[in-house]
């Protein structure tokens, strides 16, 4: 029986310090990753409550088009409202103010009225506030 020579030994593969290098640019790529996710879903929840506030603040202005032109005035409450697993103060702040000619000027308007309703809420410790203004007139008799 002949023995065949073992071949030459090939030193082409990655060395140690090679691979320790490849799995470190991975991770910093990887960690990067995982830092937009969380940017990302944190931007979603900031969206997710200001998209509550508009809702309660939209409903807030309905109820008030609704009562009567006398009815209708300045006033403040607040809300617990649940946003995903827990839940969200939301502060309303209705102003009534009587409608002038001119900014500048106390030309009153008759049976006409300003009402501004601004929804506040805390987000990660930041005081966030969206406001509506609609002008309300009384009806003709």
């Amino acid at each position: 029986m002949m023995l065949l020579p073992a071949p030459h030994a090939d030193n082409s593969g990655f060395t140690l310090v090679e691979v320790m290098v490849a799995i470190i640019i991975m991770m910093v790529g990887l960690l990067a990753l995982l830092q937009t996710v969380n940017l990302a879903i944190a931007h979603n929840n900031s969206n997710k409550l200001r998209n509550d506030a508009i809702i309660l603040a939209d409903q807030a202005m309905g109820t008030e088009r609704a009562k009567l032109f006398s009815a209708v005035g300045s006033s403040s409450a607040s809300i617990s409202h649940k946003s995903g697993l827990g839940f969200v103060n939301y502060s309303i702040f209705k102003n009534m103010s009587t409608l002038t000619t001119h900014s500048l000027t106390t030309d009153y308007i008759a049976g006409a009225k300003n009402l501004m309703i601004t929804m506040s809420w805390r987000d990660k410790g930041v005081k966030k506030t969206h406001s509506l203004t609609t002008t309300i007139m009384e009806a003709a008799n």
